[in-house]
This record gives C-alpha cells, structure tokens and sequence, in this order.
C-alpha cells in the first residue's frame, strides 16, 4: 500500500474543504446559472446589454430588491431582462435565466443593507415605536459610540421591532429578518504646517 507524505495530505485535505466549506451567505453571492425565482417581481428592466451583472448591480442599489432574475433575450435583436424582486423566491431550473440573491453588506444610496446582519458589538438595545429601520439608523448616528447598527424586524403581530447599536463594526452576515448600516468615517483634517503664513 502507497504511503502519502503528511505534506501531501494536508494539500488534500485543504481542496477538500475548499470545495465543502463555502456557506450560505457564500452561496448567496454567486449567481444561479440556469435558475429562474419566479414570483415577486416591482420592476421590469430592457437591458442595455446581455450581461447578467447589470441586474445584480440594478438590484444592489435599490433599497426594496432582494432578489433578482436575468433573462435572456428571446431572440435576435430583442433586449434581455432584468426582474427585480421584494421577496426571496424559491429557485427553479430555467436554463433561459440567471438569477441571485442580494448580497449582505451593500448598501443602497440611503446607506441601509437590506437582509443583513452585523452580529456582535452590541452596547444597546433599543425598542422601536415603530417598524423603521430609518429609526435605527438615526440613533446611531446620534451616540459618539455607535459605530454600525442593526434593525430587527418584530417576530410577531403585537412584537416591537429592536435597534441594536454596535461599538465596532461587525462583518455582514445574510439574514431576512434584518437591516443594518455602518455609520461613515469622519476625515480627520491635515494638521497646517506653519510656512511663514503660506498653507502648503
């Protein structure tokens, strides 16, 4: 029987898990060839040109999209699609499409990360009076310690939905029931060399 070097069997060893070890928000970032998420669907886009990340990209910077499904054109000469979708539907075989789920950590133009967690960091809880992330994000940025938050969406009818405030600045986990935020690096200015009166 052949005798493999310890070397040559953590090489194995680490394919091996290479291959086996991505998780879900991994599998979430990758597109699904061949896949449609029928269902959900707030807006149809004509675009440009066949490529599949124009729609993931148009996905990521609305606040609403969760989800999305390219199709391909019908036919020569006629324009791909782009479905945007306020749900997450179940994928189905449709080698026509590519389709994706929105990846955790991007934030749209408001500065939110739909369907994201940040856990970890945690100095306050708070209970909101109503089910706004927009609340959540406000009260971070008005603590000095806030650093990025997370917004809970109530787990029943009756439920308050939570704002977390976060002393750091958790890596973003993909979650449903969630929205987070970073709050923005303020510049620290140049100190002026003194030149005799001329700022250089």
């Amino acid at each position: 029987m052949e005798r493999r070097s310890p070397g040559m069997t953590w090489v194995l060893l680490a394919l091996v898990l290479g291959l086996t070890l991505p998780g879900a928000v991994a599998r979430a970032q990758e597109m699904e060839v061949g896949f449609d998420r029928p269902g959900g669907d707030y807006r149809d886009l004509g675009l440009a040109r066949p490529d599949p990340t124009l729609c993931r990209a148009a996905c990521e910077q609305e606040a609403r999209c969760l989800a999305w499904t390219y199709l391909a054109a019908p036919a020569p000469g006629e324009a791909a699609h782009c479905y945007l979708k306020s749900e997450i539907p179940e994928p189905a075989e449709n080698e026509q499409c590519t389709s994706g789920v929105r990846r955790a950590g991007i934030a749209d133009k408001a500065g939110m990360e739909p369907i994201t967690n940040r856990p970890g960091g945690d100095f306050r809880d708070l209970a909101l009076d109503s089910p706004e992330p927009a609340l959540c994000q406000r009260a971070c940025n008005r603590d000095a310690r806030c650093q990025a938050w997370t917004y809970v969406r109530p787990a029943g009818e009756g439920d308050a939905a939570h704002c977390w405030l976060k002393s750091e600045r958790p890596g973003p986990v993909l979650d449903e029931s969630c929205v987070s935020g970073v709050k923005a690096r303020k510049e620290t200015p140049t100190p002026e060399k003194d030149t005799g009166g001329i700022r250089v």
